[in-house]
């Protein structure tokens, strides 16, 4: 029989070794899979979708807070700030390159929408895969992944809700002012794809009417809020293209000095932000690379117990004319074996783990995520673990060489 094959049959001796062995390889390396793809993705969303987005402006809160709502549609909006303040920002072309304006509020059955110029889908690089661009009042453009989860076509009608999420509740839906879809984007892989665009004036008018019959019974209240809103509508934020170096420094502290608002700078956030999750993927890490060290060690520690029970087999094998390498690449093989199938299966683990979240958490997550994806540091990783395996085949497999075939069948008798 081939040593390769009673190596196998070795294995399947001891099934429940070679499964423990093949089970905390596979979740060591899995996990480890698991955080390097998701974070591996997250950053290269993160700042995919930062493209020409110098700054942020928007109302006082957090900075964090107002990125996540404003750039990556991850968080509660901070508030909304004056229209006519912003365009006044707009209009410095020296520290303005290109502003764009986002009115936030509103979704449907959890996607976004969000009232902005046609700027925005622009700055992305989007293009639309059927109809149009809108160019009046509710008429709305929608994202891929919008279209793909709601079924939605040319023509389509739909009735958003109050608030940046479904909660179902059906009073806060605008039952009596329905959005119309003119045109369905291209996959762009950025957050567009999960988000419905319509112009500013849908939002104001949605919100508008929303207003008017929660305060119709105060008629003077009501002329008031109407006469205020016509002279100061408002913007959830404005995103801002430096027009020259020194905007950086100058533009911030203008807007920082007027009432109710800020400046974020969103790859400074960002990277604050992956700096904190980058404590819990180490500690990931920790805990996967532990798991790994454990299995490489049984897997030690097995094979050195299976060579002091298979001993008279070995010694039969010397005496039928296997040599001492041929039997030392033998039980190096079976630990490569027994490697390659945890290898197998954490791969299998890490990227269908991956894909399974991306579906199932699909409206939860705010950026494009799958399993299949696949990054360097793999094989780096299964390099590594190949090479540790084969050193800890070995160093047991040596002790062949220490085998006495005369006296090890003669105890046999």
């Amino acid at each position: 029989m081939h040593i390769y094959k009673i190596a196998y049959s070795y294995l399947r001796q001891k099934p429940f070794y070679t499964l423990l062995h093949v089970i905390l390889l596979g979740l060591g390396l899995g996990l480890i899979l698991f955080v390097l793809l998701f974070f591996k993705q997250l950053e290269d969303n993160f700042y995919k979708n930062t493209k020409n987005i110098d700054m942020v402006i928007g109302a006082e809160g957090s900075p964090l807070q107002l990125v996540l709502s404003s750039v990556y549609h991850a968080d509660v909006p901070t508030g909304n700030i004056s229209l006519r303040e912003a365009q006044k920002i707009m209009q410095n072309k020296l520290f303005v390159k290109k502003a764009i304006p986002l009115s936030l509020g509103d979704n449907f059955r959890g996607f976004r929408i969000v009232g902005t110029t046609l700027e925005y889908p622009k700055n992305y690089d989007a293009q639309l895969q059927t109809g149009k661009w809108w160019n009046k009042e509710m008429q709305v453009v929608v994202g891929h992944d919008v279209a793909i989860a709601e079924n939605l076509k040319i023509g389509s009608e739909l009735v958003s809700g109050h608030g940046t999420q479904d909660d179902g509740n059906e009073e806060l839906l605008h039952k009596d002012e329905k959005y119309v879809v003119v045109g369905i984007m291209k996959p762009t892989k950025t957050i567009l794809d999960k988000l419905v665009l319509t112009d500013l004036e849908s939002v104001w008018h949605i919100h508008g009417g929303h207003e008017e019959q929660e305060e119709k019974h105060n008629h003077e209240e009501h002329e008031h809020h109407k006469h205020t809103h016509e002279e100061d509508k408002q913007i959830t934020a404005l995103l801002v293209k430096f027009g020259s170096p020194m905007a950086a420094i100058n533009l911030p502290r203008q807007v920082d000095a007027l009432d109710n608002m800020q400046s974020a700078v969103p790859t400074g956030e960002i990277a604050r932000f992956l700096s904190i999750l980058g404590v819990g993927v180490e500690i990931a890490n920790v805990l996967s690379y532990i798991l790994i060290s454990i299995a490489l060690l049984s897997m030690l520690i097995s094979i050195y117990n299976a060579l002091k029970e298979r001993r008279y087999d070995l010694a039969i094998m010397r005496t039928l004319g296997a040599s001492k390498p041929k039997l030392l690449w033998m039980i190096i093989f079976e630990g490569f074996l027994m490697t390659s199938m945890g290898i197998i299966c954490g791969l299998l683990l890490g990227h269908l783990g991956l894909e399974v979240i991306a579906h199932v958490f699909d409206k939860s997550i705010y950026f494009k995520l799958t399993g299949f994806f696949w990054v360097n540091e793999e094989w780096w990783l299964i390099g590594i673990i190949l090479i540790i395996s084969m050193v800890a085949s070995l160093l047991p497999a040596l002790q062949i060489y220490r085998i006495d075939v005369i006296k090890t069948l003669h105890n046999l008798q």
